[in-house]
């Protein structure tokens, strides 16, 4: 039996690590960690309990007897069946700077959408109280400053 990780690839070279956003190629839209509150890389926004995979499940997100309390169709499963992936910049297909120099960026309104709920708005005032850097702030009227 071979070792668990023996078809695990290490790549060496690029010692920064790689920064990743969220792509839908099919609408042409994208997400941005940052927006968020979160780093670019991988392990930075997938540990994050606020990040851009919490945006990522409200858009992918269906159900006959509603998602939230606040379901909106402008965002509440708005990528349902499109093609998206979470691409990092040293892919070759280029995704990532296609995406970030030419696809609609609509971070804002799904951190609009969610920010709707008491709970989302109580961690985004804690992180911003909290002096995390890139937090977003959300506005009495539910606009978005950072």
């Amino acid at each position: 039996m071979a070792p668990l990780f023996s078809k695990l690839k290490i790549k060496r070279g690029n010692n920064m690590g790689q920064y990743f956003i969220v792509a839908n190629v099919t609408k042409q839209e994208m997400l941005h960690p940052h927006k968020f509150g979160s780093g670019l890389k991988f392990l930075e926004f997938t540990l994050d309990g606020f990040s851009v995979m919490s945006g990522l499940a409200h858009l992918l997100a269906k159900s006959t007897d509603g998602v939230t309390a606040f379901d909106n169709d402008e965002i509440t499963g708005r990528w349902i069946g499109d093609h998206i992936e979470i691409v990092g910049d040293y892919d070759e297909s280029d995704l990532y700077g296609v995406a970030s120099n030419e696809y609609n960026d609509i971070s804002k309104e799904v951190i609009q959408h969610m920010g709707n709920d008491s709970y989302v708005r109580s961690v985004l005032s804690d992180r911003n109280i909290l002096g995390q850097k890139d937090a977003p702030v959300l506005s009495p009227d539910m606009e978005v400053i950072s």
